[in-house]
């Protein structure tokens, strides 16, 4: 079994071609190398086989461009914060087993 990472990976446009059998011979022969390394990859192009799954593909909306995840941990830490401050303060209560603040050397 050949090495998964032999292979470049093919774009949509390559598999696309190739499914429709429009690919130059060199091109095809580097397609059915990453097939034979990639079974994920055989499954997508055994599915855009199917009847009218290049159809839908040309009818599928853009893919949404990807977010940055950089933000998540400020939008975390500001949840946080707001949500402490909703608690009420509370001063600690006295301390009848504390030392008179006059006599700072009682233990």
């Amino acid at each position: 079994m050949p090495h998964p990472f032999a292979h470049r990976t093919p774009t949509p446009e390559e598999l696309r071609a190739y499914v429709e059998g429009r690919l130059d011979p060199a091109a095809q022969r580097a397609v059915e190398g990453a097939l034979e390394a990639d079974p994920l990859l055989r499954d997508a192009v055994e599915g855009l086989r199917t009847p009218g799954a290049l159809t839908a593909w040309d009818q599928a909306p853009p893919a949404a461009p990807p977010t940055s995840s950089v933000r998540w941990p400020w939008v975390a830490g500001g949840a946080v914060l707001v949500a402490l401050s909703a608690v009420p303060y509370r001063p600690p209560l006295p301390n009848p087993h504390r030392a008179p603040c006059c006599c700072p050397n009682w233990w």
